[in-house]
């Protein structure tokens, strides 16, 4: 299944990478020039692959899903109440979880953005080599303002955002063994279960915390995916090139 996965990943990014030059190359010469060869080698290369690696996971979430949806029924067979005491925990975890998503989400956004910046450093300093190297001070000020900084921006907004995804991560998985804790050692006091019931309660939640752990850790690669995808869209909405019978389209000017 990993590889079934895999080479279907692999086949729908090599068919959007080729759809994004296609459209690349019928979009208006000012629009081109608008957007910018560095945005639009990012997008070919670095969102392609974030948005990949984020389908990839999709499957994953999906079988996770399932897994907990299937022993959340268990649990209902067993007992109702401790049922809805999970659902409660679990939709009160997701609820909070938003809260480190949205300010991840931020953090990932600007890095993306700082990534262009990066992208056109490396281009005029490509473009520029014969110039930078006639003046070392110029050379080593446009490395520092154009690489060095957007690059450690760059990599500073995504370790945070790296790490609030795994606190919220740990976060969660502490409120599953605090709502085990509360079924195992406070609810029987106020509730009669079977041992053979608690047990099977025990064992459910246990299998339960690891597949929504798995969910939610899966929840910052498909978020980057969807901050990378919502780039590329922003492609699909620039208008193309009419090109009149008996003429060919004008081609990029790379």
């Amino acid at each position: 299944a990993v590889i079934l996965v895999n080479n279907i990943a692999k086949a729908a990014t090599a068919d959007l990478r080729l759809a994004i030059a296609e459209k690349i190359s019928r979009i208006q010469i000012d629009q081109v020039e608008r957007i910018g060869f560095s945005r639009l080698l990012t997008m070919l290369n670095d969102d392609v692959n974030q948005v990949a690696s984020a389908a990839i996971a999709i499957p994953m979430v999906v079988v996770s899903g399932v897994s907990v949806l299937g022993m959340l029924g268990y649990l209902a067979s067993l007992n109702l109440t401790i049922f809805a005491i999970v659902v409660l925990a679990i939709m009160v975890g997701i609820t909070l979880f938003q809260i480190p998503v949205s300010m991840a989400t931020r953090l990932y956004r600007r890095a993306r953005e700082l990534r262009d910046i990066i992208q056109e450093g490396v281009r005029g300093m490509v473009l520029g080599a014969y110039e930078l190297k006639l003046n070392p001070a110029k050379a080593h000020s446009y490395h520092d303002d154009e690489l060095v900084v957007p690059q450690r921006q760059s990599v500073k907004l995504e370790r945070i955002g790296d790490m609030i995804y795994h606190l919220a991560g740990n976060a969660s998985e502490l409120l599953s063994f605090f709502i085990i804790g509360l079924i195992v050692f406070v609810l029987p006091k106020f509730m009669h279960f079977p041992v053979t019931s608690n047990i099977g309660v025990v064992m459910a939640l246990l299998y339960i915390a690891g597949p929504v752990a798995s969910i939610l850790g899966m929840m910052q690669q498909l978020n980057v995916g969807r901050i990378e995808l919502a780039r590329i869209d922003e492609n699909n909405v620039i208008p193309e090139e009419v090109v009149t019978p008996g003429q060919t389209a004008a081609l990029v000017p790379w």
